[in-house]
């Protein structure tokens, strides 16, 4: 399967941006800030991976 590397790019750029958007507001209430955090970090991981694998398959 072919993948195309530029949604994926684009889909990382605005993981980043969520996180720095997050990261310099003000905590949300129950740990809810480290939380989505940890959840972005992981979509990061995904999205490498899956640019990897693309990349291997091409």
């Amino acid at each position: 399967m072919l993948i195309d590397p530029i949604p994926i790019k684009a889909l990382q750029n605005m993981l980043a941006e969520i996180e720095t958007l997050i990261s310099t507001t003000t905590p949300l209430p129950e740990n809810r800030t480290a939380r989505c955090l940890e959840l972005l970090q992981a979509a990061k991981a995904l999205t490498k991976d899956i640019l990897k694998r693309a990349s291997r398959v091409q």
